[in-house]
């Protein structure tokens, strides 16, 4: 209360902005308290450990946490030799992409709880060959509702079909309702076709031999 009471209404003005607004940041609020508490990150930790690997067999793993010795300010966890995904081998990482598209679709979609901090520093490649998540911080809860709209938001992204894309997002709420749809769908439909362009050219130098490949 007293971060949203003076940081989010007496510095950034929440009061006077719309109700999605006030949300989105009372949300980045409560997200940013508790990052800083190592115990809620260790909790996290073992539910994936929990819900999650059972899921996906051997190909994916989450460190151990070790709650005796963990506090607010200090999280001890199993320590992990790797090589980050983003660094490893164009064969690993090719490798490893239906897995990881695996392991985060469970999560949005069977877990209901994901990562969502997914950035190329906390996915990392083992010496067993598994993708290894690290840093679970920021982690976020789906309900059932929203779980079903997500999965038409997967597939209006693989079809590329902007506007089902909108909708989708104002109805998982995150876009309200009165977007300009005008001033959004432009840039978002130039993102998609950047990305067209992006895959294909991809697919033809692969084709082509994999001249660029060392």
């Amino acid at each position: 209360e007293w971060f949203k009471v003076r940081v989010l209404t007496n510095l950034l003005g929440a009061a006077e902005r719309t109700p999605f607004d006030v949300a989105l940041l009372d949300t980045f609020a409560r997200a940013s308290y508790l990052e800083l508490d190592y115990r809620h990150e260790a909790a996290n930790l073992e539910r994936f450990r929990t819900e999650l690997l059972p899921r996906l067999g051997s190909s994916v793993y989450v460190p151990r946490s070790y709650p005796a010795v963990t506090t607010r300010k200090v999280l001890a966890t199993e320590w992990i030799e790797g090589e980050q995904l983003a660094r490893s081998p164009p064969e690993v990482i090719n490798r490893l992409i239906a897995t990881g598209v695996d392991c985060f679709i469970s999560q949005l979609l069977d877990v209901g709880f994901f990562h969502s901090d997914p950035h190329p520093g906390n996915l990392l490649v083992d010496a067993r060959g598994r993708l290894v998540l690290i840093d679970f911080g920021l982690c976020a809860e789906i309900a059932a509702f929203d779980t079903r709209h997500l999965t038409s938001a997967i597939v209006n992204l693989m079809r590329g079909d902007v506007e089902g894309l909108v909708d989708d997002a104002i109805t998982l709420r995150f876009l309200p309702p009165d977007v300009d749809r005008e001033a959004l769908l432009p840039p978002l439909r130039r993102v998609f076709e950047q990305g067209r362009l992006a895959a294909a050219t991809q697919a033809s130098e692969s084709l082509g031999g994999g001249g660029r490949r060392r």
